[in-house]
């Protein structure tokens, strides 16, 4: 059923009926979503950090770094969590178990090595 609504009466003239159906009423909001839709955004841009100097990595590179001191007993707890992991990995299938430790112990030996 249309809608109907009064404008406003103007010294004298009666006043106008605007007719509009809500087929047209909703085509009209959906324009405008439409048109909103379309607009840009703006992104900003991080500003980009220098790079480091030839001088400075120089520095840091042969500065000296105290190195954690990594007991045997830490060892030893670092490589069964990680070949508990390795273990879960593949499903903890039956007969894997030495693998699982020797691969946990060349991965961790590694990262003591090279820090």
């Amino acid at each position: 059923m249309p809608s109907t609504t009064k404008g406003s009466s103007t010294a004298g003239k009666p006043a106008k009926k605007v007719v509009r159906s809500p087929k047209a009423a909703s085509a009209s909001v959906a324009s405008k979503v439409k048109k909103e839709a379309k607009k840009p955004t703006v992104t900003k841009t991080a500003a980009k950090k220098p790079a480091a100097t030839k001088k400075a990595v120089k520095a840091a590179k042969s500065s000296k770094v105290a190195k954690a001191i990594i007991t045997s007993e830490d060892r030893h707890s670092m490589i069964a969590e990680a070949a508990y992991y390795i273990a879960e990995k593949r499903g903890f299938v039956a007969g894997n178990a030495e693998n699982d430790w020797a691969k946990a112990a060349q991965a961790i030996d590694e990262m003591i090595i090279n820090g």
